[in-house]
């Protein structure tokens, strides 16, 4: 039997713009680690491989008490993936860790031998599903060729991929396999890193103004997230107050006292974008459960 391999960690080097960043081998994730106060916020994004530059676009791994458990943290959830990878090549690795990070996990193995460390520091996002996102997601590059328009409005889009890089799962699906997907712009013609950030400033006020108008975002708002009871309390007077407790609500969970912060706030375009995202995934969810 082959020995295993060994996943030795992340090359953790100082950040311009955060305490310390790293980039995976295996997927295009890029972790960064932030400053909250004496706490540490550990971030996981994306880069381009091929130039390097990093996208805006990242999610909140967790909030830690200090740098070597945030470290920690971000190499557990990078070897999901590098597990993941290395199951469907029929080899095993095992956990190592970096120098930075080998003393802190040895210490928690030791509050709570036999335990997941990535299930004690890290919520991991499922698919709709409900299969862990890392055992079911796919990283390949992609050209996208002319679009297609069929007859009820929907769009089919072409998708050139390398044969080295195709995921034999999607090769081999049937014509018909329902998938989610998540695309992100490459080197070629991709706009800067403030044009996007000016879009997604754009996009969060406008949404931070539509979503507490949809009747479906404040039932499920009210049932998910009315920590203050503002909502509850608004039920039983008139929809105005309902709207009222629905926009307090968002500005409070996204952390900012006024919605035309979002104009210049990222963290707080960051959260909004997460909170729609769950909201609209939850809703998805509940439509295939109804449909079957």
């Amino acid at each position: 039997m082959p020995r295993p391999l060994r996943y030795l960690g992340l090359n953790w080097i100082k950040g311009k713009h955060a305490l310390l960043g790293a980039r995976s081998e295996t997927t295009p994730h890029l972790y960064t680690l932030h400053a909250a106060g004496e706490e540490i916020i550990a971030y996981v994004g994306f880069y381009d491989p091929k130039t390097g530059d990093a996208h805006p676009a990242r999610i909140r791994l967790g909030r830690f008490r200090d740098l070597g458990l945030a470290q920690l943290a971000c190499e557990r959830h990078d070897f999901l993936y590098v597990r993941a990878d290395a199951e469907a090549r029929d080899q095993d690795v095992i956990f190592v860790g970096s120098d930075a990070t080998r003393a802190t996990a040895a210490e928690i193995e030791r509050a709570a031998p036999g335990e997941n460390l990535a299930d004690l520091l890290i919520d991991m996002p499922r698919s709709p599903s409900g299969a862990p996102f890392h055992r079911v997601a796919s990283f390949f590059e992609a050209k996208k060729e002319t679009l297609r328009q069929c007859a009820d409005g929907a769009w089919t889009v072409p998708l050139v991929v390398r044969a080295q890089e195709i995921p034999g799962w999607l090769r081999d699906a049937p014509k018909g396999t329902h998938l989610t997907v998540a695309a992100m712009r490459m080197a070629e013609g991709a706009p800067n890193e403030e044009a996007i950030w000016a879009e997604r400033h754009r996009e969060a006020f406008t949404r931070s103004h539509l979503l507490p108008q949809d009747p479906l975002f404040q039932e499920w708002l009210g049932q998910r997230y009315d920590r203050w009871g503002l909502i509850a309390a608004a039920k039983t007077k008139d929809s105005d107050a309902v709207l009222f407790a629905v926009q307090e609500t968002v500005k409070r969970l996204i952390g900012i006292p006024s919605r035309r912060d979002l104009q210049t706030n990222r963290d707080a375009v960051d959260r909004l974008e997460t909170l729609d995202r769950e909201f609209y995934a939850d809703l998805s969810l509940r439509s295939r459960q109804a449909a079957n």
